[in-house]
């Protein structure tokens, strides 16, 4: 019975402090809400980030597997990988045999090239070719 009693006189102070101060109130509770807005909206926006990224990557698939001659992110190794040779079409039906069926090779080639059509030649267009 005294728990009651006490929870019922605290509120009752609450209330009176509340009606004697409120714009203390006012601020206090909209300090509140803008915080857990603000958190709501950060974990929504980080979670569509998540899904976003986790979506990306499985359009690649998880059984892929990329054979390249010069790694993806070159972390200031540069010479370590530039007098590997290319990988040309024998490799690729070679790699093809190997695996029988299993999968599915698709070789590419890209790089600055030089692109003519009739009289007209540009330089340096980035260039990506594959096989049928």
């Amino acid at each position: 019975m005294s728990n009651r009693l006490a929870l019922r006189e605290s509120f009752h102070i609450a209330l009176l402090a509340i009606r004697a101060n409120k714009a203390r109130g006012i601020l206090t509770t909209l300090g509140v809400v803008i915080g857990i807005v603000a958190v709501v909206v950060t974990m929504t926006a980080a979670n569509g980030l998540q899904n976003k990224f986790r979506e990306s990557f499985a359009s690649v698939g998880a059984d892929v597997i990329y054979v390249s001659r010069m790694p993806w992110v070159n972390m200031n190794n540069f010479f370590a990988f530039r007098n590997r040779p290319n990988l040309d079409l024998r490799e690729a039906a070679a790699l093809e045999d190997k695996l029988r069926g299993r999968a599915v090779v698709n070789p590419t080639m890209s790089g600055p090239s030089p692109v003519k059509y009739r009289n007209e030649t540009m330089d340096g267009v980035f260039v990506i070719g594959t096989t049928e």
